[in-house]
């Protein structure tokens, strides 16, 4: 018998040079509640002619949400009015059952681990996107396992060209953590401009931006800023800074599971505890800098 399944949409949300904090953020829902939330989400959006939602061309009243301009007669009115549309689909989702998890990596501090400590590119994708949907993926499907035990979880994702790559990391998960993997069902694209719960993602994924880049802007502190109201709809909203790889790193390379060629590349020889030291003064170096830089202070949350 088929086990019952959940949904699990995810999207992304970045800095505009893409450069400082890329986001991923998950919506799970049960698949009633999926069409519910869509059923009123394009209701919403039909009463003002809106084709689809989208959270760039909201703040900046462009493409679905461009005709708003010569309805409010200019683009004050017009952004005026995208946001209280954006309001009531915030106030509509505060209504539903659903989770939230959302991811946030510090692009700089991703790609200078890579640099400083090249093994890592055995355990880590190049490309931090990839590596970001991979770590929401297993993030969702563990949480899945632990509280709606016997239910699988589908993933769908926005159609783009790092879709084939999104859809090879989640086969992944399924061999590498063949225990959490049992609970992902399979991994589909579909377009967002079709798909209202991709558009319910791409809010979520554009709120755990907001509070992520909020937290780099504050020096890091222990915890992220979560607005209140939506703290009972995220599960957990993680932080990929170079503390984290590191941890991760160290973890991996002390588990019996890598010991016995049980996880990718076994033959990787391996790395010194002095390489790590020396990653982590530098780590810790560049951090302090940037903290004089901006006149902030303040460490990285605990797992």
């Amino acid at each position: 018998m088929p086990k019952p399944l959940l949904h699990a949409f995810l999207d992304e949300s970045a800095d505009e040079q893409r450069k400082s904090a890329f986001c991923v953020g998950a919506f799970l829902a049960a698949e009633p509640h999926c069409r519910l939330i869509e059923a009123e989400w394009k209701s919403r959006l039909t009463s003002d002619g809106i084709a689809y939602f989208r959270s760039t061309d909201c703040k900046a009243a462009s493409g679905p949400f461009f005709h708003l301009r010569k309805k409010y007669g200019g683009l004050p009115g017009a952004l005026q009015a995208a946001e209280r549309v954006r309001a009531d689909l915030e106030d509509l989702l505060l209504s539903f059952h659903w989770i939230g998890f959302g991811l946030g990596v510090v692009v700089g501090d991703y790609d200078a681990v890579l640099e400083e400590i090249p093994e890592t590119g055995f355990f880590f994708a190049k490309d931090h996107t990839v590596a970001a949907y991979s770590q929401m993926m297993y993030e969702v499907a563990r949480s899945v396992r632990k509280n709606a035990a016997g239910h699988e979880v589908t993933f769908v994702i926005d159609a783009s060209s790092c879709g084939p790559k999104i859809e090879d990391a989640a086969r992944a998960i399924k061999i590498i953590h063949p225990v959490i993997g049992s609970s992902i069902a399979g991994i589909a694209e579909a377009n967002d401009k079709m798909t209202a719960s991709l558009q319910v993602a791409d809010l979520v994924a554009g709120l755990v931006k907001d509070t992520f880049q909020t937290w780099l802007q504050s020096g890091k502190p222990r915890y992220l800023p979560l607005p209140a109201r939506w703290t009972n709809h995220f599960e957990v909203i993680g932080t990929w800074d170079a503390e984290h790889m590191l941890r991760a790193l160290g973890k991996t390379l002390r588990s019996s599971r890598f010991a016995h060629g049980l996880l990718p590349s076994p033959k990787l020889p391996p790395v010194p505890k002095s390489i790590i030291k020396k990653a982590r003064r530098e780590m810790a170096r560049q951090a302090m800098k940037d903290r004089r830089q901006t006149g902030s202070s303040g460490s990285a949350p605990k797992e």
